[in-house]
């Protein structure tokens, strides 16, 4: 015997109902957009879990810049720069210093010979004399005991102005040099070159890097051709 099914049962949305003859008795089901429900079932699979637990479908986080190896030998070579220059600046002040230094001790000792320039001077002058005494006594009187006394006075003169860095200096047969060397005349000569010192008048003096007083000297001229 079919079962009565009520109007009310029968579900008021769009689709077809049917009775199904199944053992023991009859099922109705109802086909609703396009699916199929059944008494106690259901045709939607169980929502699939696509990810386990502690898993995420974030990406891992990628890193926002590529790392700059470049970048520590920039800064290498740039303190190896600094340090060059450093290393050239200092040794440019070690030779100014250096530089100064001399300088300094030159100009000392230029002051301190023109504080004594006087007095040597006036030593000088007296050995002139002694230079024109000796060169004025004959020779049967060298070997006198006076002029032996003259000339060992001659020498201590001498000695005491070389140990204030004043000694004499040649200029025979030297060629001309106006820082050191005074003309005071002019002679013909085939045996000489012109401008070679033939002759010494007065003897000249100087310290190491100072002309006291310049020599006089007679200097061979160029001969004119006849």
């Amino acid at each position: 015997m079919l079962r009565q099914v009520s109007r009310n049962c029968v579900p008021q949305d769009r689709g077809a109902i049917r009775l199904h003859k199944m053992p023991g008795g009859f099922t109705l089901s109802v086909k609703e957009s396009g699916k199929n429900f059944e008494d106690n079932e259901t045709d939607a699979e169980p929502e699939k879990v696509n990810r386990e637990v502690g898993e995420t479908d974030a990406e891992p986080e990628k890193v926002s810049g590529e790392v700059d190896i470049e970048k520590p030998l920039k800064i290498t070579e740039s303190l190896e720069d600094e340090l060059a220059k450093e290393h050239d600046l200092r040794l440019r002040a070690m030779a100014d210093l250096e530089n100064y230094r001399k300088r300094v001790e030159r100009d000392r000792e230029r002051d301190i010979m023109e504080g004594k320039k006087g007095i040597l001077m006036k030593l000088i002058e007296v050995l002139d004399n002694f230079d024109f005494a000796l060169s004025s006594i004959p020779e049967d009187m060298h070997d006198d005991g006076f002029v032996a006394g003259v000339r060992s006075i001659y020498n201590q003169l001498n000695r005491l102005l070389e140990s204030q860095g004043v000694t004499s200096y040649e200029c025979l047969g030297e060629n001309f040099n106006p820082e050191i060397h005074e003309v005071v005349s002019c002679v013909d000569s085939n045996e000489h070159f012109p401008g070679t010192i033939i002759s010494e008048v007065r003897r000249g003096y100087r310290t190491k890097d100072y002309v006291l007083r310049p020599s006089r000297v007679q200097v061979c001229k160029e001969m004119d051709d006849e």
